[in-house]
């Protein structure tokens, strides 16, 4: 525990700095905008690799570790990347596993670049798109979502590649939120039902309508695979 205490307050320090180290520019509107030095991208590569090394390094932390573990020595070094797109329903990881077998040899080169995914992008994301990127790191710290990785590495990854392209939602942009949703079904099947949030985007956000989003989302969380499983069924049924 005392590990975890000490890298998080590193990363808030850092973080801290990479918030303060901005320099603000003024642009012919007359709003004032932050603009990145080289000590901001420092202190940022410093807070996110700390954060991304210390889940992609860990030892045996995470209820799914040993069977990802299995997973990797019996199915993802030993399948081409051919088999792994043919076979399997969400390649993402099996295709991580594969080039870490193939250029590390190594499951932890696999649980690693896995975090750059779950942890990294989710970091930078962040960064960008905050002024006040202390707090917000330390939110997705303290809220769980960084240990929450841990346990379940598919479905974060889906998460936070849905997390980073969120943005096409209030752009309006369909085809590219899309696009994205389709990349992170590839890590996790519950990512197809993100679709949803397109249509229900609205800058009016009554009460009403935050509590259908919340008990849709959680119905289809918690039965997804039911719910998939039927849809195998009657695609098997109409042969």
């Amino acid at each position: 525990m005392i590990s975890y205490i000490i890298v998080f307050f590193i990363v808030g320090v850092f973080a801290w700095l990479a918030e303060k180290s901005h320099k603000e520019v003024t642009d012919l509107t007359g709003d004032v905008l932050h603009k990145k030095t080289t000590s901001t991208i420092i202190f940022l590569i410093i807070a996110g690799g700390l954060l991304t090394a210390m889940a992609g390094l860990r030892y045996h932390v995470g209820t799914d570790y040993k069977n990802y573990i299995y997973l990797y020595e019996t199915f993802y070094s030993k399948q081409s990347l051919k088999e792994i797109l043919v076979i399997d329903n969400e390649p993402m990881l099996p295709i991580i596993g594969h080039f870490s077998h193939k250029f590390f040899d190594s499951y932890y080169a696999m649980f690693f670049f896995a975090s750059v995914i779950s942890v990294g992008i989710v970091i930078y994301s962040t960064y960008k798109e905050t002024t006040d990127f202390l707090y917000t790191t330390m939110l997705y710290i303290f809220a769980g979502g960084f240990v929450g990785s841990f346990n379940g590495i598919r479905q974060f990854m889906a998460v936070a590649i849905i997390f980073v392209g969120r943005h096409y939602i209030t752009e309006r942009k369909f085809m590219k939120y899309l696009l994205v949703c389709f990349v992170a079904f590839l890590a996790h099947k519950s990512a197809l039902f993100c679709i949803l949030f397109y249509f229900v985007y609205t800058k009016k956000f009554s009460t009403k309508r935050l509590f259908i989003v919340l008990g849709v989302t959680i119905f289809f969380s918690l039965n997804y695979e039911s719910i998939f499983d039927f849809i195998g069924w009657m695609n098997d049924a109409e042969f």
